[in-house]
């Protein structure tokens, strides 16, 4: 198992206490104003509508390709994932 050596990593300590943390910030509800922006906002709205075929085919896929017949289903459904990746970078 590899572990870094302390001196490589920067000292940051913890930017608030307890007293200066409120409930919002522990759930994350302050990274919701990033929906202002229109990049990110288009980002999230594509990455939810993706979600859903992919839903389906995650669940799905694997019964139709065994009713057909197919041999390493699996293997051929991890193409799914290339095309999640191929996705991500035309986004960017």
């Amino acid at each position: 198992m590899y572990f870094c050596h302390p001196d490589t990593l920067p000292h940051t300590p913890p930017m608030k206490t307890r007293k200066d943390v409120n409930l919002g910030e522990i759930l994350g509800l302050d990274a919701l104003a990033l929906l202002r922006k229109p990049s990110f906002a288009i980002f999230i709205v594509c990455m939810f509508l993706i979600c859903i075929p992919l839903y389906f085919y995650i669940v799905n896929m694997n019964l139709y390709v065994t009713e057909l017949g197919w041999q390493f289903s699996t293997a051929k459904m991890s193409l799914a994932q290339v095309s999640d990746v191929a996705f991500l970078i035309l986004l960017h």
